[in-house]
């Protein structure tokens, strides 16, 4: 799938982020904050629009707000689920990461040229 553009990328980050839905007054706040709410939610229209076309099923809609689709995986959901595992454990796992946990930590958060693959 080709490179998505940073408008897209920004909004998909954001959601990522976000553990649960967000109202789209705050989604539109936050990623267009020096515009008028009126154009700021015509941005985050248009970006869902043009978003959905590229990345169809990846962001979830309802009355309640915005998010992704539960079958979106988000890396820094797993490395926050590793470092809790780490911190809460007893005795401590040392030495028990695997290589993709332990690449997972060193990842950029939103490397260039971010990609989204859908499984």
């Amino acid at each position: 799938m080709p490179a998505l553009p940073a408008g897209y990328q920004r909004l998909l980050a954001f959601l990522a982020l976000r553990e649960r839905p967000a109202t789209r007054i705050v989604v539109a706040e936050t990623l267009w904050p020096e515009s008028s709410d009126d154009h700021a939610q015509k941005c985050l229209r248009t970006a869902l629009f043009r978003l959905t076309r590229i990345a169809h099923g990846a962001i979830a809609t309802s009355l309640h707000g915005l998010g992704l689709a539960d079958h979106v995986a988000v890396d820094i959901h797993a490395v926050r689920a590793t470092a809790q595992r780490w911190l809460y454990s007893e005795p401590t796992p040392a030495g028990t990461l695997a290589d993709e946990e332990i690449a997972a930590f060193s990842a950029d958060l939103l490397p260039i040229g971010t990609t989204i693959g859908l499984s």
